[in-house]
């Protein structure tokens, strides 16, 4: 025969006067921080202090994004089955201030140009932009 567990009276009980002293929120005695815990800590908040100050702004985000969407309408005006891709730091979200962006350029198409036209061509068209 297999065993069932059941509850005993006591062991609901004390699950019972857990749940209230913890609905008491009884004081809980604390020791105060170590000082390898305040220098982690400190060390912690320094580290993150410097390291925003390295990530880029939503706006150039923004600006980013904008180019690749104009480099974008440049190449399809070219060769129109094509796309225009950000990876890397910039796409994985790991680029930091005024960092470049990676691009990759996708075309869907039988016949297209070697990819030293397609820059030299879009490359006239940013001229008259």
């Amino acid at each position: 025969m297999a065993a069932v567990y059941s509850p005993t009276l006591s062991s609901l009980h004390a699950q019972a006067l857990r749940q209230h002293a913890a609905q008491l929120s009884l004081p809980q005695r604390t020791r105060p921080p170590s000082s390898r815990q305040r220098f982690v800590a400190e060390l912690s908040q320094c580290l993150y202090d410097f390291v925003v100050q390295l990530l880029p702004t939503p706006e150039e985000l923004g600006v980013k994004e904008d180019v690749r969407k104009l480099l974008e309408r440049l190449i399809r005006s070219i060769e129109p089955e094509s796309r225009l891709l950000s990876f890397g730091s910039t796409a994985n979200g790991f680029s930091l201030r005024n960092s470049d962006m990676d691009l990759c350029c996708l075309i869907d198409s039988e016949e297209r140009l070697a990819a030293s036209d397609l820059v030299t061509m879009v490359g006239d068209f940013e001229g008259m932009v």
